[in-house]
């Protein structure tokens, strides 16, 4: 028998078909809904369940020039603008402005201990949770001493689907690490880092089409194409720890509608 040298192995999903995807961050016409495509995903390393989350410096633009920042000042003057003057606020924003993707980091108290939060989990979730482990939630919401919740499960003629209903409500999330960012979720079947994911952070959705009416933003699809050539942005956390996050950058834009079954572009 051969041995074959290599670095791991990876079994392919049957019946896949592949094709060549750009990198793009699709915000789609659902509000705070957007979509990575698999380069995207791959470059940050995210798959199912991990967090990213978005790094503006825009912000910080205005900032410097409502505060006339003497480096913004001085970046003007070179090419002639006044730093309160309309050339200059573009030049800026052209040239300090950026909007990044990052994998999601834990957020640390002030002595670099995780925080922490309660899983999030769907009604569904709970549900399956409570077909598949019955017999021990019944019996625990027995014996929990809580007589409402008794008299609701045991009362006549109630169903099982009434009953694992009520116990669903009963069921929360562990206890897990707080992250920056949004969580990821699927847009496939497939597994891994290199696949399109769906997240949702109305704020940046919003902010990313600003210029359209509101009526237009649930209307229209913005595409950005993606950058992902890694950028290292460096980062002090509030514990004081100097990190580095690798980032790709959102670059121009093209918006669409849909026609029937298609995306027609704007």
């Amino acid at each position: 028998m051969k041995t074959l040298k290599s670095f791991g192995f990876s079994i392919v999903n049957a019946g896949k078909r592949v094709k060549d995807v750009n990198p793009e961050l699709i915000l789609t016409s659902s509000i705070g809904n957007f979509r990575i495509t698999a380069p995207v995903s791959k470059a940050l390393g995210l798959q199912n369940g991990d967090y990213i989350m978005f790094i503006n410096t825009h912000e910080n633009v205005d900032a410097a020039i409502a505060n006339k920042n003497a480096e913004a000042v001085a970046a003007c003057e070179a090419m002639g603008f006044a730093i309160d003057s309309e050339e200059a606020y573009n030049y800026l924003h052209e040239e300090f402005g950026h909007v990044l993707l990052a994998k999601g980091i834990v957020k640390v108290d002030s002595m670099g201990n995780p925080l922490k939060c309660q899983e999030r989990i769907s009604n569904k979730q709970k549900v399956t949770y409570v077909m598949n482990n019955y017999e021990e939630a019944y019996a625990a919401a027995v014996n929990s001493g809580n007589e409402e919740l008794v008299a609701s499960i045991t009362r006549e003629d109630i169903t099982k689907d009434e009953i694992v209903e009520i116990l669903a409500k009963m069921v929360s999330g562990k206890e897990v690490d707080d992250y920056q960012g949004s969580k990821l979720a699927q847009a496939s079947d497939l597994a891994g880092t290199d696949v399109s994911l769906n997240f949702n952070d109305t704020a940046m959705w919003k902010y990313l089409k600003k210029d359209l009416s509101d009526e237009d933003k649930t209307k229209i699809s913005r595409t950005f194409a993606v950058d992902t050539d890694l950028i290292e942005v460096p980062y002090t956390r509030v514990d004081g720890k100097e990190i580095v996050i690798p980032c790709v950058e959102l670059k121009e834009f093209k918006d669409s509608v849909r026609v029937g079954k298609e995306e027609v572009e704007e």
